[in-house]
């Protein structure tokens, strides 16, 4: 499997200025993305793809799910296709966000040999 300063080498993939950064309702500041930042609260759900997590971001003490995909890997190498595939979604839920009855999206990061999703916490069954 690829290495960390391999992985580093995939946020050139991305062309996206917003990379890395988090967005809250009600504050115009951004923030860069640090996993210290985030205080784990549980599990919310797994599935084959994807784990979603229940965060508080520290700094605003303001709730989050972060949707967490391991890098989609083939023949031991990160498949580049897959991976730009999967960023371009997330661009889209990034401009679906302010629609209504869309859930918020806050931002999303490239963390270790995963993607990081950030979006609002919803009570639902």
């Amino acid at each position: 499997m690829s290495s960390e300063s391999d992985i580093s080498k995939y946020a050139g993939l991305l062309n996206d200025t917003h990379f890395n950064q988090l967005n809250f309702p009600g504050n115009i500041k951004t923030y860069q993305f640090n996993k210290n930042d985030l205080q784990y609260e549980g599990i919310i759900c797994t599935n084959n793809n994807a784990i979603l997590k229940h965060y508080v971001f520290c700094p605003l003490k303001f709730s989050l799910v972060a949707k967490i995909l391991q890098f989609p890997i083939y023949r031991r190498q990160i498949n580049e296709e897959r991976l730009k595939a999967k960023i371009k979604e997330v661009k889209i839920l990034r401009e679906l966000s302010h629609c209504i009855n869309v859930i918020d999206f806050y931002g999303y990061a490239l963390c270790g040999t995963k993607v990081w999703i950030f979006m609002e916490h919803m009570e639902a069954s």
